[in-house]
């Protein structure tokens, strides 16, 4: 089963001390781009759509091209920052989905928990993420200011009663394009890791200098969120194609450009994260 296979390369990640970097997607383009470099670079990768995402586009449509991609050996595909169950079901009820997050986060300790476990309990074989703590920044439509750092006996606790897979710590970054000064905790992570035998997950790793990256991958990060540079890169290259050319209207033409911007950045990120050629 594709799940297991998620399973057994994320704990590889920790014993090797590597991560996965989870790339968001928000259309048949991206998606595309994901798949082709992570395929060239033979690396193993993880493809995750939000909410929102799929809302924007439509579940029926986006989950058969989920489908497709998720049977490739070096692609698994995950549910990101869900806070509608319904959603999240439907997800681990599909055949496209390989893992799915469910986040309480905004709840008190015991509601996360509570409602965590519920959601545990559906995905039977699926790997479940989930969230302590509160990280600032906007994602989405969802803005949050400030952040509250993940309380490590509160974290132990929360791993152990609800028996997720991925754990999403709040170590210092922020959803989004950072406003105030980056304050990256290095050695919670370090102490999450003592304590936490799961893979460790990363949000908010937009404007994090390449060297920090690699930090909180050898400090125990697992998995690295990647979502706002992509779309950054995707309008860059639209914008310069239309600067250069405006008057196409031949939007393969246009995307093409805008494809080949974001190309780099999730090569980069690749090489990063050290998942190249780690099928």
């Amino acid at each position: 089963m594709k799940s297991e296979k998620m399973r057994k390369y994320l704990q590889r990640s920790i014993q090797e001390n590597f991560a996965l970097p989870a790339f968001n997607t928000l259309n048949i383009e991206c998606t595309q781009v994901i798949i082709e470099v992570a395929e060239e670079a033979k690396a193993s990768v993880i493809l995750q759509i939000t909410e929102s995402s799929i809302k924007y586009i439509g579940f029926e449509y986006i989950n058969s091209v989920l489908a497709i991609a998720n049977k490739l050996m070096n692609i698994f595909v995950h549910l990101d920052h869900d806070t509608i169950d319904e959603t999240i079901i439907k997800c681990l009820k599909s055949e496209a989905f390989s893992s799915v997050i469910i986040d309480r986060s905004k709840e008190s300790f015991e509601q996360n928990i509570k409602d965590t476990i519920f959601i545990k309990k559906q995905a039977q074989n699926k790997l479940v993420e989930s969230e302590l703590g509160i990280v600032g920044g906007k994602e989405e439509d969802i803005i949050v200011e400030g952040s509250i750092y993940t309380n490590v006996n509160e974290a132990e606790e929360f791993v152990a009663s609800t028996k997720i897979d991925l754990f999403a710590p709040v170590v210092g970054t922020a959803h989004g394009i950072y406003k105030d000064t980056l304050k990256l905790n290095y050695d919670l992570i370090n102490q999450l890791r003592e304590k936490i035998d799961i893979p460790l997950v990363l949000y908010g790793s937009l404007g994090l200098l390449d060297e920090l990256i690699k930090l909180c991958i050898q400090a125990g990060m697992n998995k690295i969120n990647i979502d706002t540079e992509l779309k950054q890169n995707f309008i860059k290259g639209f914008l310069r194609y239309m600067d250069k050319n405006f008057k196409a209207y031949d939007l393969r033409n246009v995307f093409g450009e805008a494809k080949s911007s974001m190309k780099e950045i999730v090569l980069h990120k690749i090489e990063i994260c050290g998942a190249t050629g780690e099928i």
